[in-house]
């Protein structure tokens, strides 16, 4: 996806007198997604995941004026929000762990309320489902094209990756979270895709379109979160909608 839309945006930013400065944010945001996803440790995917939210503000505020500095504004300010809720639970997770960062020495131990909560804040907050969206309707519009395609397409997805490498995979408290989660997917798989019937916008239809699809993912991942034994195919299941979100951007 990374490469289709890098050939995408090498034409249309051709003759952008701002180029460089695009394509040094557009390869920061690249190797940052690149490192959380080959990562096995929680500092690794932390400073992977750090760059990549950093680095997509410039994508968002590269065309500049009004509208793509206030969308960045308000991305900025969430994404930060959202670093310090995760540090802290990655924190918090080592923990437990007598100070292990590997994901390998998080899987059996139990999960407790409050990391979960800041892991579901943090990392919900770039995966953009509902009610922590409110950053994507504005800043699609405002990034250009290519990027658009990357910030829907693979950099939504870097949420639920950090959810179901720092989460066991088999705890009681999950499963006692799953309805809630599962609640608030289907609420979120239904109420934007409404919102993007009615609006006027292209790309503002595509946020919201991500935001619905990111419901319906998390949806997968309660499901999995209820019923553990499982969580096998229904990881499957989340990769090919995974990629398929992803290509239809």
């Amino acid at each position: 996806l990374w490469g289709c839309a890098g050939v995408f945006a090498g034409n249309s930013q051709r003759d952008d007198p701002r180029r460089l400065r695009f394509w040094t944010f557009w390869s920061l945001a690249l190797s940052g997604n690149l490192l959380l996803i080959i990562a096995t440790d929680a500092l690794s995917f932390y400073l992977g995941f750090s760059a990549m939210s950093l680095a997509a503000y410039g994508l968002i505020v590269h065309q500049g004026g009004p509208g793509p500095r206030r969308a960045g504004r308000l991305y900025l300010q969430l994404a930060i929000c959202g670093e310090m809720a995760l540090l802290t639970a990655l924190l918090l997770r080592s923990h437990a762990a007598d100070g292990a960062f590997a994901f390998v020495a998080w899987q059996a131990l139990p999960m407790d309320g409050l990391t979960l909560l800041l892991l579901l804040i943090g990392l919900g907050l770039k995966a953009g489902f509902w009610p922590l969206h409110v950053w994507l309707p504005l800043a699609h519009p405002a990034a250009p094209a290519p990027a658009s395609a990357v910030l829907s397409g693979a950099m939504l997805k870097a949420g639920f990756l950090g959810l179901w490498r720092c989460l066991p995979e088999n705890d009681p408290l999950l499963s006692g979270w799953a309805e809630v989660a599962l609640a608030v997917g289907i609420f979120s798989a239904i109420y934007p895709a409404l919102l993007g019937l009615l609006t006027a916008q292209a790309k503002a239809a595509l946020a919201y379109s991500s935001v619905s699809q990111m419901g319906y993912l998390l949806m997968l991942l309660a499901l999995a979160w209820r019923h553990p034994q499982q969580a096998q195919a229904l990881t499957v299941v989340l990769m090919l909608y995974g990629v398929h979100h992803g290509l239809a951007k």
